[in-house]
């Protein structure tokens, strides 16, 4: 039998295929395992290094300022490689003589008070004039976790900052070691925020 050159290559070519990546399997019943993997997202976001806020229970003038609790605006942006949840928990530590009230201050109170709230927002500088509970959290000795506070896209912003109240008469004047600390733990979580679309 005499076979062309080229009717030989095909040949060899079907036998090639054949041999590449299948397996024969017999009459019936046969399994194949089917693996799988996670995607696994990076995560990263950027928080200030360093922040503070005033108390200035007797409204002096500060940077051009008299309230009573005088703190600059802050930011979290993503960096990561998709969207993020933000649960953000808050702690007071108060010091000295200083304590940490959870309810809005009023004329009665005596002792070295302060009334401290967060307060978030997507939009710079765009803040409540006072407290109302909206988007506001009140610190508090015990740790309190704001769920949800931001929900940011890629490269999205997030911006909050420190409000409240101190009291400016105590029965005990106040002194320079009469401070709080604010403790904010951020905990982020891979997301997709859902997008809407219209017809």
């Amino acid at each position: 039998i005499i076979m062309t050159k080229k009717i030989l290559s095909a040949i060899t070519a079907l036998a090639c295929v054949a041999s590449i990546g299948a397996t024969v399997y017999a009459e019936g019943e046969n399994t194949v395992d089917v693996t799988s993997t996670v995607e696994v997202p990076e995560i990263e976001i950027t928080l200030p290094t360093d922040a503070s806020f005033i108390i200035n229970p007797y409204q002096l003038e500060v940077d051009g300022s008299t309230d009573s609790i005088i703190s600059t605006e802050y930011t979290i942006v993503n960096a990561s490689e998709c969207a993020v949840n933000v649960d953000i928990t808050l702690l007071a530590t108060p010091n000295g003589n200083a304590a940490v009230s959870t309810k809005e201050l009023t004329e009665k109170d005596t002792k070295n008070s302060v009334f401290l709230y967060l307060e978030t927002t997507t939009e710079s500088g765009t803040y409540a004039d006072a407290y109302t509970g909206t988007n506001q959290t009140v610190f508090a000795t015990k740790a309190t976790t704001v769920e949800d506070a931001f929900a940011l896209a890629v490269d999205g912003t997030g911006y909050y900052q420190i409000f409240g109240d101190a009291v400016s008469n105590p029965t005990t004047a106040w002194t320079a070691e009469d401070t709080v600390s604010a403790t904010l733990t951020f905990n982020v979580t891979p997301t997709v925020i859902a997008t809407t679309t219209t017809d």
